[in-house]
């Protein structure tokens, strides 16, 4: 192959960077690195955050596992400057910006998806499709009523 010449495991391996550092500055990454303030009523939403949190933790395994298979070194974490500050804030507050922040991923990753092929590929719809189920948790914690 010609010097300079791009090959899909060069597009790959791009793109796989780009899901790591998709991955490391979630809101929702660099919130559970942080400990948000949960109060006793937002206790029942712990184990889901928690769930979702390591699910996340997981995909930038997984991404940094697909990168080392192709002797490529994965990219440095990245956290979400957003972040700063809000861990004080109560879960009910955070909420919508971490939907948002779900629904952008979901975006990311759908461009992602239609570059790449083969195992790049269901790594990363299975990765999209988490966080379609945790946009839908979420969802699911927004609609509960807050009790004072």
């Amino acid at each position: 192959m010609p010097k300079g010449m791009r090959t899909h495991d060069d597009d790959a391996v791009d793109l796989l960077h780009r899901a790591i550092a998709l991955e490391s500055g979630s809101l929702l990454s660099s919130l559970g690195d942080a400990h948000p303030f949960l109060n006793w009523r937002d206790a029942a939403a712990l184990a889901d955050f928690q769930r979702m949190h390591q699910e996340e933790a997981s995909h930038q395994r997984d991404l940094s596992a697909a990168l080392l298979q192709r002797g490529v070194t994965p990219s440095p974490v990245r956290r979400n400057a957003r972040a700063a500050g809000m861990h004080y804030l109560e879960m009910r507050y955070m909420l919508g910006a971490l939907r948002a922040d779900k629904r952008r991923l979901i975006d990311e990753y759908r461009a992602l998806e239609a570059g790449c092929q083969g195992a790049c590929r269901d790594l990363l719809t299975r990765i999209r499709r988490d966080h379609e189920e945790h946009l839908k948790t979420l969802d699911t914690l927004t609609a509960r009523p807050v009790s004072h």
